[in-house]
């Protein structure tokens, strides 16, 4: 089962999210944080496949997070989900780490089809590179 982390301030949201989200057709457990240190914490205690990241968020935001993600864990899968429609903060999401930039509002068919893409891209890595060299290789392989 794949474990998605849901990281934004609005709760409402986040409940909501992790509610479409989390089905028996899905097969993902979801876990939701409603702040930038919290979501440190169970990045490391939920070890999630992949995250959304919403980038507004108080005392800490979505690109302080993501930096600090990425500081002790390269493999998991980061999309920013936010607000921000701006080039040069999704260029600077991605040079920082993260594996794809969506911009709200989003469909929630094109948002379920981009996570099991991702979802099913990291199986495929996973299940062909077994040791970690080569999946430092893949991932860069596939996700550039």
């Amino acid at each position: 089962m794949s474990k998605i982390l849901i990281v934004d301030d609005e709760v409402k949201a986040c409940e909501l999210l992790k509610r479409i989200l989390e089905t028996d057709e899905n097969e993902y457990k979801v876990m939701t944080s409603n702040s930038g240190m919290d979501a440190l914490e169970k990045v490391k205690s939920f070890r999630p496949t992949l995250i959304l990241l919403d980038i507004k968020m108080p005392e800490m935001d979505g690109m302080e997070v993501l930096k600090q993600i990425r500081e002790f864990d390269k493999d998991v899968g980061i999309i920013m989900l936010t607000g921000i429609v701006d080039e040069n903060v999704a260029n600077e999401a991605f040079r920082m780490g993260a594996d794809d930039y969506i911009s709200k509002p989003v469909p929630i068919s094109f948002l379920e089809s981009r996570i099991f893409l991702d979802i099913m891209a990291r199986k495929i890595i996973k299940k062909k590179y077994r040791n970690k060299d080569s999946e430092e290789q893949a991932r860069d392989d596939y996700f550039g």
